[in-house]
C-alpha cells in the first residue's frame, strides 16, 4: 500500500475514534474527516501526480468476488473524486445530517451512516456483477464518494420523520423549508430514473439508490429500540450522579430525562448527559451502557433499570 494511503487511512481511524467517544457531533467529524482525506489527496496529487490511493482505498465490484482489500468496503466512503464532488456530498451531508442527527441521537445516526455506505456498496458491486460479470472492466472499476450513505440517512430520515422540513437543492434553485419525504421521494425517483437513462455517466446511481433503500428499512429497526429501553429505565436513579461535584452542570438533563414523555426530547437531553458526565468514583467520562452509565476506566456502573 502507498505511504499516502496510509496515511490516509490514520486520519480516518482517527475521525471515526472521535465519533465512537460521542464526544462530537458525527456529522461534523464527518465532514471534518472527508475534508481532510481530500485535502491530502489534493496535495498528493498536485505534487507527485499520482491517484494511487483510489487503487488503495477505492472499492470494486470484483472484491466481491475474490476477497480482495476487504476494508476499502468502508474506506471509499472518505475518498472523493474531484472538489465538486467532495463540496456537492458535503453539503447534503450537513443539511441532511445535522437535523437527523438532532433526532435520533449521534450513535444511531454512525450505525445507519456506515451500514447503509456498506450495503450500497454490496448492493452495487452486486449489481455490477449481475449485469456485466466478473472480470469485466465495469467489474474492476473504481467507486469512491459517501453519496451511498448519505442517501441511506436521506431514506432513514424520510420514513422516521417525513414531515420534518429541511433545505434542499435542486441544481441552482435552493429552498429553504421542504419536507424531508418530498426531497427524499424528489431525488430517489432522479436516482431510478438515471439508472436507465444513464448508465455509462461514471455516477454510482445504483449505489445511490441501494443506500435509500437499505435506510428505509435499518431507520425504523433502529429507533425502535430506544422506546423499549426507555421504558424500563428509571431516570430518576441519575440522581446519585448529581452527589459528585463533578457533575454539577447536570441538574438540567437529569431533570429533564425524570419528566419528558416525548421520545425525541429525552433522546437529546440522554444524549446531552452522555457528553457531559462525570464518574464519580475516578471523574472520567462515562459512557452508555446495557442497563445504564459505565466507567471503563475503574468499573464503575449506575444501573438505570426500574427497581421492586
Amino acid at each position: 500500500m502507498h505511504p499516502v494511503s496510509i496515511i490516509i487511512l490514520i486520519l480516518i481511524v482517527l475521525g471515526m475514534s472521535m465519533m465512537w467517544k460521542g464526544n462530537y457531533p458525527v456529522t461534523g467529524v464527518l465532514v471534518l474527516t472527508n475534508i481532510a482525506v481530500f485535502f491530502i489527496q489534493w496535495m498528493y496529487s498536485n505534487i507527485s501526480g499520482g491517484a494511487e490511493f483510489f487503487d488503495d482505498l477505492g472499492f470494486r465490484a470484483e472484491y466481491l468476488t475474490n476477497g480482495s482489500n476487504p476494508w476499502t468496503i468502508l474506506s471509499n466512503l472518505f475518498i472523493h473524486g474531484g472538489f465538486l464532488h467532495i463540496l456537492g456530498n458535503m453539503l447534503f451531508l450537513t443539511l441532511l445530517g445535522m437535523p437527523f442527527e438532532d433526532r435520533i441521537g449521534s450513535r444511531r445516526f454512525a450505525i445507519i451512516y456506515f451500514s447503509t455506505g456498506i450495503l450500497a456498496n454490496v448492493f452495487h458491486g452486486s449489481a455490477t456483477l449481475i449485469m456485466y460479470g466478473s472480470g469485466s472492466a465495469e467489474a474492476d472499476t473504481v467507486g469512491v464518494g459517501a453519496s451511498g450513505a448519505i442517501f441511506g440517512i436521506m431514506g432513514a430520515f424520510a420514513i422516521l420523520y417525513p414531515r420534518d422540513e429541511i433545505p434542499m437543492i435542486l441544481g441552482p434553485i435552493f429552498l429553504q423549508r421542504v419536507p424531508v419525504y418530498i426531497a427524499a421521494m424528489s431525488y430517489a425517483l432522479f436516482e431510478i430514473f438515471a439508472v436507465h437513462l444513464s448508465p455509462g455517466d461514471h455516477i454510482g446511481h445504483i449505489a445511490h439508490v441501494g443506500g435509500f433503500i437499505t435506510g428505509v428499512f435499518i431507520g425504523p429497526a433502529l429507533a425502535r429500540a430506544p422506546e423499549k429501553k426507555a421504558a424500563r429505565l428509571d431516570y430518576s436513579l441519575l440522581e446519585e450522579l448529581l452527589e459528585s461535584r463533578d457533575n454539577i452542570g447536570l441538574e438540567n438533563a437529569v431533570k429533564n430525562l425524570k419528566s419528558t414523555d416525548i421520545k425525541e426530547v429525552r433522546e437529546a437531553w440522554w444524549e446531552d448527559l452522555l457528553k457531559k458526565a462525570r464518574c464519580p468514583r475516578c471523574g472520567s467520562g462515562l459512557g452508555e451502557g446495557r442497563h445504564g452509565l459505565v466507567c471503563e476506566k475503574c468499573g464503575y456502573a449506575l444501573d438505570l433499570r426500574k427497581r421492586k
